[in-house]
């Protein structure tokens, strides 16, 4: 079986102080001006004005920025790339644009595929509403996992990681704010976005790549759907379905998940990650909106489909857990369940609210 990612070691936890948030680990240099970036953008990316739908609200938006320093000659260039979409007003730091510092989503995708925007039209209505508190959205292209071959989906969470320390890098040239990053996703998406907020933050203060000295944890996660106790599924169909072999393929490295350990499964789920700040060297714990099928849910033991909604209790009683745990209340105080079970636009519209509270536009 292929190496799988960053499993940890069983520990007792040990009690740890609150830390506050503004001892959150920074690079020496953030929010870097580059010009370089301006004109990467012009070169690379077109620009729309489009009004969304049912809103006044104008978009612009950017395609093909890339994040790393691949050449378009790279057979992978095209998994190196996001798309950034601007609200009414706002604007990367070209002369006369007025533009402040805006808060930033990204948008992690799901599954084991990149779907490239053509235009600002397909912007999913998270990022519409978004778009109209005045955040910048950014939906990036990520690494496409060889999954007959076992490769591991880390590879995939390196690239997520990337952006959000670009985003952070050239903050000033791009007018996001480094402090308010968001990072949300559903289903794979959400489980990199975990990674992201509870594994190892992929930060390099040594590193010659000044994009590589900043850090990759997010300010605040949003999850949607995503498995967050491997254990819980059910390998063998006990609960009358069993868990899919490509769920086993994607997550594990082999297509049958009976041939995955019980502490296999237990090192590598979020729920771990979440419960090990020592472990991973974390000392801070972002904020979490988790959305969730909660009119849908199956006992432990029992679940085959990866968005089950118990997978949001689970999450959220590992949250509280580690509050209790370590004395860090702040996580708990300022997360939420949310259901996703029927009024889906009602679900996005109470997201939104929390993210934008969080973000103070």
């Amino acid at each position: 079986m292929a190496p799988r990612p960053m499993a940890p070691r069983p520990m007792a936890p040990r009690p740890m102080a609150p830390r506050p948030r503004a001892q959150r680990p920074k690079a020496q240099r953030r929010g870097a001006s580059n010009p370089g970036i301006l004109v990467r953008i012009a070169a690379v990316a077109s620009s729309l004005a489009l009004a969304a739908s049912g809103a006044s609200a104008q978009i612009t938006a950017y395609f093909g920025i890339p994040y790393t320093d691949k050449l378009p000659s790279d057979p992978t260039y095209a998994e190196s790339v996001f798309d950034i979409f601007y609200p009414d007003g706002g604007c990367p730091a070209y002369p006369g644009c007025p533009s402040p510092l805006r808060p930033v989503a990204v948008a992690l995708r799901g599954g084991n595929s990149n779907s490239l925007y053509s235009g600002a039209e397909q912007v999913s209505p998270i990022g519409f509403q978004l778009l109209q508190k005045g955040f910048v959205v950014v939906v990036p292209a990520m690494h496409v996992i060889d999954m007959p071959a076992g490769e591991s989906w880390i590879h995939t969470t390196k690239d997520a990681a990337r952006v959000v320390q670009f985003l952070r890098h050239y903050a000033t040239t791009l007018n996001v704010d480094p402090h308010r990053v968001f990072v949300q996703g559903h289903s794979a998406g959400g489980v990199h976005s975990l990674f992201l907020a509870y594994n190892v933050d992929f930060q390099d203060p040594s590193s010659p790549d000044p994009v590589a000295r900043e850090s990759s944890r997010p300010d605040f996660v949003v999850p949607w759907g995503a498995p967050s106790e491997f254990a819980c599924l059910d390998p063998a169909g006990v609960g009358g379905l069993a868990a899919p072999s490509w769920a086993s393929l994607y997550l594990f490295g082999v297509d049958d998940f009976t041939l995955v350990s019980l502490q296999t499964k237990i090192e590598l789920s979020p729920k771990t990650w979440l419960l090990s700040p020592a472990l991973y060297g974390r000392v801070y714990t972002p904020p979490a909106a988790m959305v969730y099928d909660l009119g849908h849910q199956h006992p432990c033991g029992q679940i085959a489909d990866v968005h089950d909604g118990k997978f949001g209790p689970i999450l959220l009683e590992a949250l509280t857990r580690y509050c209790t745990l370590y004395g860090d209340p702040g996580p708990c105080s300022e997360s939420i369940l949310l259901n996703g079970t029927g009024d889906l636009e009602g679900a996005i519209s109470l997201l939104v609210a929390w993210m934008a509270e969080k973000a103070r536009v």
